[in-house]
């Protein structure tokens, strides 16, 4: 009961302090004369165009694949458990899982670093997290959760009342319940998913499609599949890139493609999160405020950092819950 009172209080002033962005926002899009109320809303910053092609996409892609089903059968493998086992484990068994699954996501996010930087050279900029902007994306990132906070807690609480929800995170800690699982968890969900989850998503596929739907493109059919900056681009451009991103970088724009990117990669981004209740729905909509975000910054890092917060204001809720209830269920 304590948790459920704390939690509606942070709840109604979370929602008290949404009030005065929100109306900046709607004012924001009401006095803009020309333009559409995206660009009202976060006007566009200078972005460096993506190199990426689908071969990138799909090689990284396919390593995150491998790597997660690698790391699960090489865990099992070194605790003597078969894939039938997974449904029976106590507390001592789910840590070195969650643990040997953890790696896997860290090797796959290393690789994708390591594949971009092989191809590329300039992972960091290409990702947009360069040392411009750094404190505006860490406020852009804390005015978002407290705009959008509201409403993602009222769809979770409306959808537990439909299904329950399930994670194996929560499992873990209401089992484990152990400092060692409490630590693993938080570097997971607060740490690792959001920097792995961000560079697969916004980054690569969601930069990708940009890139494709763009009504601008002109990429050539070799550099959409194979990747590579488009060529053409004059000395000032250049000039301009150098003095906004670095050098050796050619300069772009805003993606003027719309919403579909957007859209088809929330997709993907919920049906991975398959499995744990109406979560998929609610994790859709929240990676279209993500790719609302990396859309018009062209920066993973903002993104990072909401995701961050999101998934350490929940996982605060869920171990202040078990610490004082002795269970783990979202209050």
């Amino acid at each position: 009961m304590i948790t459920n009172y704390l939690f509606i209080a942070a709840l109604v002033l979370i929602a008290l302090a949404s009030l005065p962005l929100g109306g900046r926002a709607l004012q924001r899009i009401r006095l803009r004369k020309s333009g559409s109320a995206a660009d009202a809303l976060l006007p566009p910053r200078p972005q460096v165009e993506s190199p990426l092609g689908l071969v990138d996409v799909l090689v990284v892609f396919l390593f995150w694949a491998v790597s997660q089903g690698a790391a699960l059968e090489l865990t099992l493998s070194l605790m003597n458990l078969q894939p039938g086992d997974l449904q029976e484990l106590d507390a001592s068994q789910q840590v070195p899982l969650y643990a040997g699954m953890a790696c896997g996501q860290l090797i796959a996010t290393l690789f994708a670093l390591a594949w971009i930087t092989i191809r590329y050279r300039h992972p960091l900029q290409i990702f947009g997290v360069g040392p411009r902007f750094l404190l505006g994306d860490v406020r852009l990132a804390a005015s978002a959760f407290v705009l959008i906070m509201p409403t993602l807690l009222l769809l979770q609480w409306l959808s537990s009342l439909l299904v329950q929800y399930q994670h194996g995170t929560i499992e873990l800690l209401k089992d484990g319940n152990n400092l060692l699982a409490t630590l693993l968890t938080w570097a997971v969900a607060v740490l690792l998913a959001p920097l792995a989850e961000e560079i697969f998503f916004r980054g690569m596929l969601q930069s990708w499609l940009q890139r494709m739907a763009d009504a601008r493109g002109t990429v050539s059919t070799g550099r959409a599949v194979m990747g590579g900056f488009s060529s053409g681009e004059s000395a000032s451009e250049g000039i301009a890139a150098a003095e906004t991103v670095g050098p050796s970088l050619p300069p772009g724009n805003q993606s003027q493609a719309g919403w579909m990117p957007i859209i088809l990669t929330s997709i993907a981004f919920g049906a991975v999160h398959f499995g744990q209740g109406l979560a998929p729905l609610i994790l859709f909509l929240f990676s279209l405020v993500l790719g609302f975000l990396y859309r018009q910054t062209g920066s993973i890092r903002v993104c990072i950092v909401l995701h961050m917060l999101l998934n350490g204001y929940s996982m605060f809720w869920v171990t202040l819950d078990l610490f004082i209830n002795g269970n783990a269920s979202t209050p």
